[in-house]
């Protein structure tokens, strides 16, 4: 009897081990970045097909609460292994995909001066979230490095994404995005590559 309650409490340990943890990926609240001023808005908003290849735990994290719309302490880890997201952006608008097609988000977006713009989901019900995300990188040909900040509740807190015309980033650039997002005080041991080849994709935008 006891080797079996010994048993079953391991199996809830390693089961309870590997839910998400917002606590062990937090990066502290909003400190406004230094904004790039080489961002062509034009070229931004001529794309109208991102990936996100690359960003911080707690963006990945607090993103799939939103399209999964449960509590972030339900959600696996191993969930995560088809994030997969993909965008279309159109009239302001952004239509977010993930989690092999099954999920979708839009997203409302405006302009909030140089390098700078507001975000809004109203998909998600209860889920929903907003914020204000910074253009702190850019080489105007296949990727955007934001800051980003979360607005709702109090918790005003910041994580960092790549938004990228392509599915995975050059080496040279993944090291030198990694470099300047170290420079503005995030820890790159904090950091979630998405593998677009093992996604579980059931549609291509």
């Amino acid at each position: 009897m006891y080797k079996t309650l010994a048993i079953i409490a391991l199996l809830f340990v390693a089961v309870t081990g590997s839910l998400l943890d917002l606590t062990k990926v937090d990066e502290g609240s909003c400190v406004k970045p230094p904004v790039s001023r080489k961002l062509d808005v034009k070229w931004l908003l001529s794309q109208n097909s991102w990936y996100l290849p690359l960003a911080s735990k707690y963006e990945v994290y607090r993103a799939a609460q939103v399209m999964l719309e449960k509590d972030i302490n339900t959600i696996e880890e191993g969930e995560l292994t088809n994030y997969c997201v993909q965008g279309t952006l159109s009239a302001g608008k952004m239509v977010l995909n993930a989690f092999g097609g099954t999920k979708r988000v839009g997203m409302e977006l405006k302009l909030a001066g140089q390098g700078a713009f507001t975000w809004k989901t109203n998909d998600s019900g209860d889920w929903n979230a907003s914020g204000t995300s910074y253009a702190v990188r850019t080489n105007n040909k296949n990727y955007v490095l934001l800051v980003n900040y979360w607005n709702e509740k109090d918790d005003k807190k910041i994580s960092w994404s790549v938004l990228s015309t392509e599915k995975s980033l050059a080496e040279k650039t993944k090291n030198d995005i990694l470099k300047h997002v170290a420079s503005l005080g995030f820890d790159t041991e904090k950091a979630f590559e998405v593998d677009y080849d093992k996604c579980n994709e059931k549609d291509e935008l």
